[in-house]
């Protein structure tokens, strides 16, 4: 395989005698010095940080993937919800989670479709244009079994279905988004493990899903669905798990993910049996992503679940000391790679016991955690520390280079870090804070919620800095630079409508990995820790671009290290027989020996490869299509075997 690794030259760093500016963090004062002070250059020399510092150069690590997204709580107000459902976009929300829109407690004729159209008006463009319906299906009261719902008024909701009528149901909702273009998720009841609202047992449950997910894909053959939503592992047993994975593959019932819920950080133990019984029987989920569709990092007391905000003592969500924690378990779910959504439990509420909005529309110090994050670049960066209580996390890419300091110890620190290899010749820099002083309304003086700039400088043109100043016990420091180029972050693409993604894991003990970012039309793939590590994402699309262009960008250094060594994107061709054609772009043709397993559109060896440069070509879609093509296309990034810490990202346009 050639290595077509760009050469960089990288500009030596002096540790001692180095003439470069000094920022100073210090709360409430500026952290830079005045623009008189400016031309006191001030001379670094080795000192307690001279081992914590970033470099902005050295790609290091997983990617910052901007998987979490939201779940909508069932107790919540549709007024409510409509009111911040333009926040999703703000927070790049992939998937929303709703349990009160389908939960059709009347008596009338069970109609699914009605309810969530009515859902979609209600949210409007930040849902049905940006982020992903994620429906959890259940108390849906008309297909009850009458016998069994006169048995227990209160609790009729919860009783297994008449399938007739449930089966029809779901898959003319299935069918119905389909045709109207609303992509969504479907997942199969809520906490089955949980007797106050399932009264049927486990094998009630597997009927359930067989039915249901067979039912969604009759309405909607490319529909992702999946189950289990249980509350923890621990909670259903792993026995449960076993017999509901080896039940799903006998009957060769569709899952493209399994999920479950966690509000302690029980998922640290409960994800590795996750994967462990994923890979026992790779054979039939070697494409089964894992999601936690509620999660959080705090239980709220369930007596406080209920009542009125102002009867409520137990505030930890809403204030500043969670957002350590915050970063501690994204960082966490980042290296479960093949944990694909997150979504964070909870957007809104209408107690505010678990919302990063409260009814007032106060955004709590968690809502910044996300949204900082969640626009920081992608690519993370090399970040070395000697503190144990600080953790740094920093990323860059052509137009922003970001750096998170949080301090998890119960005890102010002060604490200096070497900003190294800043990439712009000139740029503008911000840093915020979110503590008890700063974007906490419960907490701060003023009782503002808004995360304002401490300090900003601009037309800067130093490629070394160091920041130094006091963080207040579970305090956090975010440090923003900005080129002034465009964000690929920010920059939105459309090449067509996005059917699903999928995702292919070939090991999951290991880190390689995959993603998709819908918004801006980018994959990531990587091979990790390891050097046959493969990482595989597809996305389906319908209604596609004519030519597509794509760029590419490599990270580390390629090997050949066997016959299954390949980088490379790949298109389907969809007809009515199904996937029929396949073309792929490569730089050498070294797929002639591979024998790896092709998880997306055919299953096959490609009908035509194109020569190409993976950093800069053209996918002409037309020009290649087969006569009978339906006009649905899948569109697969793929690296293997190229030795570790190797990475490919491509976007289209």
């Amino acid at each position: 395989m050639r290595n077509n690794t760009k050469k960089r030259v990288i500009k030596t760093i002096v540790t001692v005698a180095a003439i470069v500016p000094l920022l100073v963090g210090c709360s409430g004062m500026s952290w830079l010095r005045s623009e008189k002070e400016t031309s006191i250059l001030k001379e670094l020399s080795k000192s307690e940080s001279s081992n914590s510092y970033v470099d902005f150069s050295q790609r290091s690590g997983v990617p910052l993937f901007k998987k979490y997204s939201y779940f909508v709580i069932g107790d919540t107000d549709f007024g409510l919800v409509n009111k911040y459902a333009s926040e999703l976009e703000k927070l790049r929300s992939r998937a929303t989670r709703f349990s009160l829109t389908v939960q059709g407690k009347s008596h009338e004729a069970l109609s699914v479709k009605k309810h969530m159209k009515s859902a979609m008006s209600l949210f409007g463009n930040s849902i049905d244009k940006y982020s992903t319906c994620f429906w959890h299906m259940s108390y849906a009261v008309p297909a009850i079994k009458p016998a069994l719902a006169s048995l227990d008024s209160e609790d009729k909701y919860y009783f297994e279905p008449s399938y007739e009528e449930w089966n029809s149901s779901w898959s003319s909702a299935a069918a119905f988004m389909r045709e109207n273009d609303v992509r969504s998720y479907w997942e199969v009841w809520n906490e089955p493990d949980q007797p106050f609202w399932t009264k049927f047992d486990w094998d009630g449950y597997i009927r359930m899903y067989q039915n249901t997910a067979q039912a969604v894909r009759i309405g909607d053959a490319d529909a992702l669905v999946g189950g289990i939503s249980a509350s923890h592992l621990s909670v259903l047993g792993v026995d449960k798990y076993r017999q509901f994975l080896d039940a799903i593959k006998a009957s060769n019932t569709p899952i493209d993910f399994v999920s479950f819920h966690d509000y302690d950080k029980g998922y640290l133990e409960e994800i590795p049996q996750i994967e462990a019984e994923l890979t026992a029987r790779k054979d039939y989920y070697s494409k089964t992503q894992i999601m936690y569709t509620e999660f959080n990092i705090h239980n709220v007391a369930m007596n406080e679940w209920s009542v009125d905000a102002s009867e409520r003592t137990d505030f930890t969500l809403q204030k500043s000391a969670v957002v350590p924690e915050m970063i501690e378990a994204i960082e966490n779910m980042n290296d479960f790679t093949d944990v694909s959504v997150v979504q964070w439990a909870a957007l809104t509420q209408g107690n505010s016991a678990f919302a990063i909005i409260d009814n007032e529309g106060h955004r709590a110090p968690a809502y910044w955690a996300h949204y900082l994050y969640a626009h920081m670049p992608v690519e993370r960066v090399l970040a070395s520390n000697t503190d144990e209580n600080i953790q740094v996390m920093a990323s860059s890419d052509e137009g922003k280079s970001a750096v998170m300091i949080c301090n998890s110890g119960d005890e102010d620190v002060t604490y200096s870090l070497d900003l190294k290899n800043i990439p712009y010749k000139k740029y503008d820099a911000t840093i915020y804070r979110i503590d008890k002083n700063h974007a906490s309304y419960l907490e701060s003086e003023d009782g503002s919620d808004e995360l304002k700039p401490i300090s900003e400088k601009n037309n800067l043109k130093e490629s070394d800095m160091q920041w130094s100043g006091n963080i207040p016990a579970g305090g956090t420091v975010y440090i923003e630079f900005v080129s002034g180029e465009a964000c690929p972050l920010e920059e939105k693409s459309d090449v067509g409508y996005i059917v699903r993604n999928d995702h292919y894991y070939k090991d999951r003990t290991v880190k390689s990995y995959s993603d998709f970012d819908d918004l801006t039309a980018t994959a990531f793939v990587g091979t990790g820790d390891s050097d046959q590590g493969r990482g595989c994402t597809a996305v389906t699309l319908r209604d596609v671009n004519d030519i597509i262009k794509v760029t590419g960008k490599q990270s580390g250094e390629l090997k050949s290290i066997d016959a299954n060594s390949y980088v490379g994107v790949r298109v389907d061709y969809h007809t009515a027989n199904g996937y029929s054609y396949a073309v792929q772009y490569v730089e050498d043709d070294q797929s002639l020996s591979r024998t790896s397993e092709i998880p997306f559109g055919t299953s096959k060896s490609a009908d035509k490869t194109e020569t190409v440069n993976l950093e800069d070509f053209e996918i002409n879609v037309v020009k290649n299509a087969p006569e009978d093509w339906d006009g649905q296309i899948v569109i697969t990034f793929d690296i293997e075997n190229t030795g570790k810490n190797t990475e490919y990202k491509w976007t289209m346009k």
